[in-house]
């Protein structure tokens, strides 16, 4: 018998759970990033870009970052010499999808050597928009 003594117990179907879609892009200071990566490194942008395409399936992979780079996350490529840094943005509409669809935005901010830049490390570099 269910609560309060009477007949059966209502059993509230399972919720209806729609899978994260995370939809990966790519700020103009990264676009450049890559393309100079590319020319210098055929091996280096491979490995930069599969990681990217692994972002669309795990964007909180990588380690969390902290002070101007706070809400970002980064991972370690090319033998710990370079750095890939993204942002994951809340939740919003998917204007491309079915009505009542939603998406998580990953934008790649920077990618390139961890040290050996004329201004210091990739973490003293100004944080790039991803407008």
């Amino acid at each position: 018998m269910g609560p309060g003594g009477g007949g059966r117990q209502q059993v509230a179907p399972p919720a209806v759970i729609r899978p994260t879609t995370y939809r990966v892009g790519r700020s103009d200071d990264a676009i450049e990033d890559l393309h100079r990566l590319r020319k210098a490194s055929r091996p280096l942008w491979r490995e930069a870009e599969r990681l990217i395409k692994s972002l669309a399936m795990d964007p909180f992979q990588g380690y969390s970052l902290r002070r101007e780079w706070l809400g970002c996350r980064g991972l370690h490529f090319g033998s710990d010499k370079y750095r890939l840094i993204w942002e994951v943005r809340p939740i919003e509409d998917d204007y491309e999808g079915a009505e009542g669809d939603q998406v998580t935005p990953v934008i790649v901010l920077c990618a390139g050597p961890k040290t050996g830049l004329q201004e210091g490390v990739i973490y003293d570099q100004p944080r790039p928009s991803a407008d």
